[in-house]
This record gives structure tokens, C-alpha cells and sequence, in this order.
């Protein structure tokens, strides 16, 4: 519950929150003002946030993957002959938590403020985020994936 909240937050405080600067409301806009270095800057930029975008929708549906892995464990204590043990139910949901955590951290280390930056290391630092984002990415989707998977087994029961 805790990080379904964190990202309503963080998702209502980056809707109201309106950019600093006309350079920085040109994201994603080509303007004829824009030099090469702003053009180039400006496409990494997009790339990296079309990963954060592609699986930021997925943060609640991890949310009630974890919940269910936990309460079909919690439900498993004694029964025999079961497809998954509630320890690895356990641990999957652990993996999908690890997940969505990821995610918050990432959100929460990156201010993609540029002022004081030369444009190579603007550069440098937006890949560096976007192979970032990329590896949380994987991580939610293989933990997704495996969620279901297990889960999957007690809805044929």
C-alpha cells in the first residue's frame, strides 16, 4: 500500500508541477530555436522516459500480484500436495516488491536538472539513466511474468 501511494504522490506532484523553463518545456518538441546539442539532448531524453512510461501502468498490477502471492501463501500453511510452496510464493512476491521498489528509487534519484552540465555530460548522465530504467524495466516485467506464472497454477485448481 505504501508504494501504491508513493506513486499517486509522485505521480500528482510531477502533473503540477509545470517545467522551470522554456528550454525545459521543449522536451520532446522540435523547435527551429533548438540547436543540434538541445535536438540531440532532447531525443535521449524521450527514450529514456518511453522505458519509465512503457511500465510505469504496471506499478499497480505488481501491487496486487504481491498482495495475492501473499495471501495464497498465507492461505497454503499445512496443505499438502500443493504446485508452489508458500516459501517461494513468498519469495516471489519479495522479488515483485524488489520490483516496484527499483522503480521508486529511480524515480526518486533523478531531478534531470542540467544546468551546470557540459552537453557530453548531459549525454553521459541521460544514458546512464536510460540502461538504468532499462535494467528496473526487466526487473518488472520478469517479475511480473514469474507472478503470474505461479499464480497462474492455483486458478486451474
Amino acid at each position: 500500500m505504501r508504494i501504491y501511494l508513493a506513486v499517486l504522490l509522485f505521480v500528482f506532484l510531477y502533473a503540477c508541477n509545470p517545467p522551470a523553463s522554456q528550454e525545459e518545456s521543449a522536451i520532446g518538441e522540435v523547435s527551429e530555436n533548438m540547436s543540434p546539442e538541445e535536438i540531440e539532448r532532447d531525443s535521449l531524453y524521450d527514450a529514456m522516459m518511453a522505458v519509465h512510461d512503457d511500465v510505469m501502468p504496471e506499478m499497480d498490477r505488481m501491487y496486487r500480484l504481491r498482495r495475492r502471492a501473499t495471501a495464497v501463501a498465507d492461505s497454503l500453511q499445512n496443505q499438502p500436495e500443493i504446485p508452489i510452496s508458500a516459501d517461494t510464493l513468498r519469495a516471489i512476491a519479495q522479488q515483485v516488491e524488489l520490483a516496484e521498489e527499483a522503480m521508486m528509487n529511480w524515480m526518486r534519484s533523478n531531478d534531470f536538472q542540467f544546468e551546470d552540465m557540459s552537453h557530453q555530460e548531459i549525454m553521459q548522465k541521460l544514458e546512464e539513466e536510460k540502461e538504468k530504467i532499462t535494467v528496473v524495466r526487466e526487473q518488472m516485467l520478469n517479475s511480473i511474468k514469474e507472478a503470474e506464472e505461479a499464480l497462474a497454477q492455483f486458478d486451474e485448481e
